[in-house]
């Protein structure tokens, strides 16, 4: 469900099966535990305000090439009851904090995210807080940009991961023709030594 007040208020809001109720198996050798054995619903949502334009899609743009002045800031929520915590039978949630900016100025603008979030246990990413910047500056059709990863799980080293990368867009065509290159350097579960890392990635819709 999308609902946008007035062009500054946004809310969405989904209630999805999530985790499915799976029984436990008799004849297996180990039995395993059921998951989600009272089949709850799980809920997702996020609500923003828009500073300036709203952003009315059913999906979101990343940058909208100076066809609109963007300034936003959200709050948004994953949680399922039932499927969480380290018996697999508490409360499942996450949490995040976002601001998105995308300043035309004359042919180029700035581009900018800022998310902050937290996940506790039980889900795919183990429990901990994260953070994910990055910022960007459009000369026309040319956009180079850095950005910074940092993810600090509760206990232990696994899902640790710090990112420090760089990247270049070219939009040639807007989001119909497009390149997109990043590169950087990572560490990640907890290991003492960077690796390089690099990624290109083209687009062409008709």
């Amino acid at each position: 469900m999308l609902i946008c007040i007035e062009n500054k208020m946004d809310y969405r809001v989904a209630l999805l099966d999530g985790i499915e109720y799976i029984p436990r198996d008799p004849d297996a050798t180990t039995p395993v535990e059921p998951i989600n054995k009272n089949d709850n619903l799980r809920l997702v949502g996020r609500v923003a305000y828009n500073v300036f334009d709203p952003e009315p899609g059913y999906f979101w743009a990343g940058t909208y090439l100076g066809a609109q002045k963007i300034l936003t800031f959200g709050v948004s929520f994953d949680i399922q009851p039932g499927v969480g915590g380290e018996d697999g039978e508490s409360l499942y949630s996450a949490f995040a904090f976002d601001a998105f900016a995308d300043i035309p100025m004359g042919k180029n603008g700035i581009v900018s995210t800022l998310n902050f979030y937290s996940f506790s246990a039980g889900g795919a990413i183990p429990e901990g807080h994260g953070l994910w910047a990055d910022f960007g500056y459009r000369f026309d059709k040319i956009e180079p940009l850095i950005a910074f990863e940092w993810y600090f799980p509760s206990e232990g080293d696994a899902g640790k991961r710090s990112a420090i990368l760089a990247g270049l867009n070219w939009w040639i065509h807007g989001h119909n023709v497009n390149i997109k290159f990043q590169f950087g350097t990572e560490k990640v579960n907890g290991v003492d030594d960077w690796a390089n890392t690099a990624i290109i990635q083209g687009q062409l819709l008709f």
